[in-house]
């Protein structure tokens, strides 16, 4: 386990491709995926646009100890959600029913659930990736 994630800091640090392309790389993280991808960077505070080489070790082990949890979650109950209880908007949204699983993916345009700013949108590693342009701005 610490070796895995000591791994994945070191891929992670040594390429100068941005993290949103880096987590979706089998050789450098295997399962992530794109949900994940996208609401990891959320929960952490990363731009998806950033370089690996230009994120610190302790935020690299942030996005691998935000990860693991939600993963396995989401393996033992079938059900991916990352959204804290804290942060679902009550009464959920008619308009807007991920806001009750998920920050910022499928959310394009709608209003982040802790600031506001509309979800932003764009192809990354051949897949659709979103963000908050406030909450993930380095």
């Amino acid at each position: 386990a610490d070796a895995d994630v000591e791994a994945f800091v070191a891929k992670a640090r040594s390429r100068r491709k941005s993290i949103g392309e880096l987590l979706m790389d089998q050789a450098v993280i295997a399962g992530a995926g794109n949900i994940y991808r996208a609401e990891t960077l959320f929960r952490v505070g990363i731009s998806p646009f950033r370089a690996g080489n230009r994120i610190s070790e302790e935020r690299l082990r942030a996005i691998w100890e935000d990860l693991r949890p939600l993963m396995e979650y989401g393996v033992a109950t079938g059900f991916i959600t990352t959204v804290d209880l804290d942060d679902v908007p009550a009464p959920l949204p008619p308009d807007d029913p991920e806001a009750g699983r998920w920050y910022v993916y499928h959310r394009t345009g709608r209003p982040c659930l802790r600031c506001g700013t509309p979800v932003a949108e764009r192809e990354v590693a051949s897949r659709r990736l979103f963000w908050c342009p406030t909450c993930q701005a380095r």
